[in-house]
């Protein structure tokens, strides 16, 4: 289980290997209309024969030879924040800055470096899901000094009165963000949230195995064969909010209904599905799930979706017909912080190009820092992780407030009732399998 284990234990996912061209700088979209646009950069997809639609291209990695001195114009793009000149604090920092994150974003050599730059201990808690954030809070309110909770969780986090003013003043490079982020429902004018990284809620498929393009996150095909083939391989996402969510939507609900008949309605629907069609629920080792063949269907974070197709050339990722989910994570400093400016220093630190642009190489999420995209490998660019929807198309999870624990409930009472699933087929070996290597949890 990732969630909790500190950095010292941490497992390091790979460097992109030596010898690859540095990605092309790319204009961001500077509207939401555009960053929706649905216009995909040349090479975004490719057409499988028996495949309809489009699909996305699976890159081949360029191996090359071991890192040695090198000019700054011949590094890497995933080596240029090595060579930036650390800005210097105006206040005093403390000597310890307590974060509660997500455990695959922040690449440890980035934090290791923030600490030894500045003197600063980073004690870090991981969690797994926005509801074991919740609970860490919940349990610890005055333990951190930065959160990086979702867009609803921090919409939950302003009404309680939970979390502080940022001081833009503090983080100048949160000019980098790119404007439309500040007109997020969640939080306008980021007043109180400084947003890191997206992501689009989709479904990621093994094209060895998938002759037919899935629509939707129930996760069926219209092939009977492929029904049956299917069972055991499916996922949905181990959390209550995004899976009901998901289900709401694909029954024709508002997925932020406060109606406890309808999440009841999708509740049965999934305890259903999970038996008759077996699906299972995973958590944070879904990528590499994908990335061994465990699972050939799921719905999936297009960053997530990344990583796996950097495992498994397989790999392809589509968004649903309909709406679309999109979910920022922010970070968000608590109320009870007595290292405020630390954690406005960090925040800025963490917006620098370079670094912003690191951060996506290591975890495969994209981020909001347009100035960080010549810093991103040209795969990652190009790959599930910028997937972009038709504009107008995006829906935000909303907090709910009380009726959450609707939710909640109903998401008991599924894995109360739930069955184990076990794949009732199994697999010819894929023409393309990779071995996925045991590097790091994601």
């Amino acid at each position: 289980d990732a969630a909790g284990y500190r950095r010292s234990h941490r497992l390091h996912r790979p460097k992109p290997a030596a010898g690859r061209v540095p990605p092309r700088e790319r204009p961001f979209p500077e509207t939401m209309n555009r960053l929706h646009a649905g216009r995909a950069h040349p090479g975004f997809f490719r057409r499988t024969p028996g495949l309809t639609g489009l699909l996305f291209l699976t890159v081949a990695l360029v191996l090359g030879g071991c890192f040695g001195r090198q000019k700054v114009s011949e590094l890497h793009s995933y080596q240029r924040w090595q060579t930036i000149t650390p800005p210097k604090p105006t206040k005093p920092l403390a000597n310890k800055l307590r974060l509660l994150i997500w455990h695959d974003y922040l690449d440890p050599d980035i934090l290791e470096f923030f600490e030894k730059t500045y003197g600063v201990e980073l004690e870090i808690t991981y969690f797994k899901n926005n509801s074991d954030l919740k609970a860490k809070f919940a349990a610890s309110p005055d333990g951190y000094d930065l959160l990086m909770p979702s867009s609803y969780v921090v919409e939950r986090l302003i009404k309680a009165d939970a979390i502080a003013k940022i001081d833009k003043e503090n983080i100048p490079n949160l000019a980098n963000v790119s404007p439309v982020f500040f007109q997020a429902e969640y939080d306008r004018e980021l007043v109180h949230s400084v947003p890191i990284f997206y992501s689009y809620l989709g479904i990621a498929f093994n094209g060895d195995y998938l002759r037919r393009l899935p629509k939707n996150f129930n996760l069926t095909s219209e092939s009977s064969e492929e029904n049956l083939l299917l069972f055991g391989y499916r996922a949905l996402l181990e959390e209550s909010r995004i899976t009901l969510a998901s289900a709401l939507l694909d029954n024709g609900y508002d997925p932020n209904t406060k109606d406890p008949e309808a999440v009841r309605d999708v509740a049965n629907e999934l305890i259903k599905a999970s038996a008759e069609n077996g699906i299972r629920f995973i958590a944070d080792d879904l990528p590499r799930a994908l990335g061994r063949n465990e699972i050939l269907i799921a719905a999936c974070w297009s960053g997530a979706a990344g990583y796996a197709l950097s495992l498994n050339p397989a790999i392809r990722f589509v968004l649903p017909s309909g709406k679309k989910f999109l979910e920022v994570d922010s970070m968000v400093i608590p109320k009870t912080s007595p290292a405020k400016y630390t954690a406005e220093f960090f925040l800025n630190f963490l917006l620098i190009p370079e670094i912003t642009g690191d951060c996506s190489n290591y975890s495969y999420y994209a981020n909001t820092n347009d100035a960080s995209r010549p810093y991103i490998e040209r795969e990652i660019l190009i790959g599930p992780s910028y997937i972009s929807a038709p504009a107008g198309s995006s829906i935000f999870l909303r907090d709910l407030g009380e009726a959450e624990a609707i939710y909640d409930e109903e998401w008991q009472r599924m894995h109360l009732l739930k069955e184990p699933i076990n794949a009732k087929v199994p697999l010819r070996t894929s023409p393309r399998a990779t071995a996925v290597k045991a590097d790091r949890k994601h």
